[in-house]
């Protein structure tokens, strides 16, 4: 382990500038001093959030309300997490009688501050719904906080599904469609689904777990009162709101009614202008229009294999993985690809932007907040090409933040149960319904994803298997996230079994692709977010094992290579889509490269790194032949700043003797990369000022 004491990793000039800059604001010290020290600051430092927010305090002191709230949003849209920038927009927000605004950021402060507040009563459902929103949970969707009536009179916070409610959202409202949550019922009575949510909900449900396994339609839709008239053919997604409802319709060539469960939504197929009405509300979708077009496909499917190592199954010669080498052999094999970061919703942050998580801000998963409207996601790229874009099996966790934000429809789950049988069917059942459109479909399967045993059961055939005292996990495990699970022979059997699962269902899925489609017709892009700890004895965030990750495609403009070695990262998912869908990022957006595989310039260095709150910062840099590592000595800041004035790092070589190296003008190189890609979020920054 090679120890480095960094003293220089700012400045001396930058660390007594900022140091000035925090005492001034706590003091409240706005003078002339202030503004030159504030110039030289900018001039030296990467960390714009922070030059904006001592400008925005400059601002405020001076009664510039206005321009402070502007450089205020400035530095929030670079460092959303700041419980400082909350605190000061709150203020601001107060001052311009920016009333839903100044509830938001009062509530995060509130959420994430340990600051104990009454409970405040709006009379405005506006501003109830902006407080409730700044007290959710980012991943919490579709979930939502509302009033509950106590026994004695006072109101209590309850969360609970949106079921029949539209998804707490940035803009209150101010879009013409929004997410509404629905139950998603394919098999039972009308009505069923709901009722059994409200079963749950008067059993004192409380937490997200409580509602494993039941899964939302959660679409882009509008209320109606009274009646709507579709001025086109198409097909119209519907929902009554009460059981035993019925939707009278009326065309040219008929009337009559339809009957549906209650918050499910039907699919209406119109021939042409119709008039759709009831006695009582209910939930329309966007009409969706039927016919291909000429610049697109008829398929794009993007599957996220989560938690698929694709080192472990090279070391295995991809004997648990037969479907996936067979159809994917017809394309590309990324061989040599890295996750960015080690858990999921942060993962699928940086695939769906093509981002690095500081840039975009999804560093971890707790306070609520949306990626910049500047940036466009991948489905946002889809639906704009006239893709009918349809998330067929998720966990939802990227509904708040934005990240999945151009999805005409999700069907979500909270957590855990996505398995790939089901999802498999339901994305041959979506393509057989809406053939004549041209379709993007998202399928999210969780088979591969190692789940700690002291949490959800061993697959059947571990069970049987092993013998129950190999299976009996010591309490020291019961406390171990998935990311951190040991390397032991019940892990070692269960994950590839669930993996063979995987792709067996997964090879259903190919022969109804390759039955129903030609070559040029579809693009298949395969990808894990992450790979898996439990095939290294390798403690380290991002070994080989659990730093590896799948990246494969198939289709249309695709070039049949099968396994290629160039080192390739996640963040390549974004442009491998933008080159062979045919859609531009904005500039600047991209962190992710083109792999030579496809005509790109491909990368000379992967970087995965954690940036989690109140754990060590970790960054992994591989090159073909080494492999650097860090880890600092104090922990991340909640804000997702770093504390880089003590760190330890070490190289190593990639190949299976993985020796360490010492080597100081490579010791030097590899620092170079990873202070400049540190550069904007180095800082000490969560202190008071």
């Amino acid at each position: 382990m090679q120890e480095m004491e960094m003293t220089t990793w700012n400045t001396d000039e930058e660390d007594a500038l900022l140091l000035y800059l925090r005492e001034a604001v706590r003091s409240a010290a706005y003078t002339e001093e202030y503004c030159t020290r504030l110039e030289a600051y900018d001039k030296l430092t990467k960390n714009k959030a922070a030059v904006f927010y001592f400008a925005a305090r400059l601002a405020f002191s001076l009664g510039e309300l206005e321009e402070a709230h502007r450089l205020a949003h400035e530095a929030y849209a670079r460092r959303k997490l700041s419980h400082k920038v909350w605190q000061l927009l709150f203020e601001i927000g107060n001052a311009l009688g920016l009333d839903e605004e100044a509830v938001f950021f009062k509530a995060l402060c509130q959420q994430n501050m340990d600051r104990d507040a009454p409970m405040p009563l709006f009379s405005d459902t506006r501003l109830q719904d902006a407080f409730f929103r700044g007290l959710l949970n980012v991943q919490a969707s579709p979930f939502r906080f509302d009033f509950a009536a106590c026994p004695d009179g006072s109101l209590t916070r309850l969360f609970q599904p949106a079921l029949g409610q539209f998804l707490l959202s940035e803009d209150g409202g101010a879009s013409s469609t929004r997410y509404y949550c629905a139950a998603y019922n394919e098999w039972d009575f009308f009505d069923t689904q709901a009722s059994r949510l409200d079963l749950v909900k008067r059993g004192g449900a409380r937490t997200i777990d409580d509602y494993c396994g039941m899964v939302f339609d959660v679409m882009k839709a509008r209320r109606i009162e009274g009646a709507v008239e579709i001025e086109e053919a198409c097909i119209l997604p519907a929902a009554p709101t009460c059981e035993g409802q019925t939707l009278e319709l009326e065309s040219a060539q008929a009337k009559g009614g339809i009957r549906g469960g209650r918050e499910e939504f039907r699919f209406l197929r119109l021939e042409g202008r119709t008039k759709i009405s009831s006695a009582e509300p209910f939930v329309v979708g966007a009409p969706i229009r039927t016919g291909h077009g000429s610049g697109r496909r008829k398929l794009v499917l993007n599957l996220l294999l989560d938690g698929l190592s694709w080192q472990a199954m090279r070391a295995r010669d991809f004997c648990h993985v037969p479907n996936l080498m067979r159809f994917f052999s017809d394309g590309v094999i990324f061989n040599n690809n890295y996750c960015v970061t080690e858990y999921t919703f942060v993962s699928l942050g940086t695939i769906e932007t093509g981002m690095l998580p500081h840039r975009s801000q999804i560093i971890w998963d707790c306070p609520m907040f949306r990626i910049e409207k500047e940036v466009k996601t991948l489905s946002e790229q889809m639906k704009a090409l006239g893709y009918y874009c349809v998330n067929v099996m998720g966990d939802g966790r990227g509904i708040c933040n934005g990240v999945t934000r151009g999805f005409d429809r999700l069907v979500v789950n909270p957590y855990l149960s996505q398995p790939t049988c089901e999802g498999v069917a339901r994305a041959i059942a979506h393509l057989e319904a809406f053939e004549e459109c041209d379709n993007y479909v998202f399928l999210h399967v969780s088979d591969p994803h190692a789940t700690p045993a002291t949490s959800a059961p061993l697959t059947l055939k571990t069970q049987t298997h092993i013998s129950w005292q190999h299976t009996s996990v010591p309490l020291s495990e019961a406390a171990e996230v998935s990311v951190r699970l040991p390397y032991n022979d019940v892990y070692l059997y269960d994950n590839p079994h669930r993996i063979e699962t995987m792709d067996r269902e997964l090879g259903r899925l190919f022969d109804y692709l390759e039955a129903h489609y030609a070559l040029d017709e579809y693009i298949v892009c395969a990808y894990s977010d992450h790979g898996s700890v439990v095939y290294s004895k390798d403690a380290w965030y991002f070994s080989e094992m659990q730093g590896s990750a799948a990246l494969m495609v198939r289709g249309a403009g695709v070039p049949r290579l099968g396994l290629v070695e160039e080192l390739t990262s996640c963040l390549n998912i974004y442009p491998i889509m933008e080159k062979t869908v045919g859609f531009s990022a904005p500039p600047g957006q991209l962190d992710g490269v083109l792999p030579r595989a496809l005509g790109g310039e491909g990368r000379r260095y992967c970087i995965s790194n954690s940036i989690y709150p109140e754990q060590t910062y970790k960054l992994s840099i591989r090159t073909a032949e080494h492999e650097f590592r860090l880890e600092t000595k104090r922990p991340t800041h909640h804000d997702g700043t770093v504390d880089m004035s003590r760190f330890a790092s070490h190289i190593y070589t990639r190949d299976a003797a993985h020796e360490e190296v010492f080597d100081e003008a490579l010791h030097a190189e590899f620092l170079r990369i990873a202070r400049e890609h540190t550069a904007s979020f180095h800082e000490k920054w969560e202190e008071d000022y």
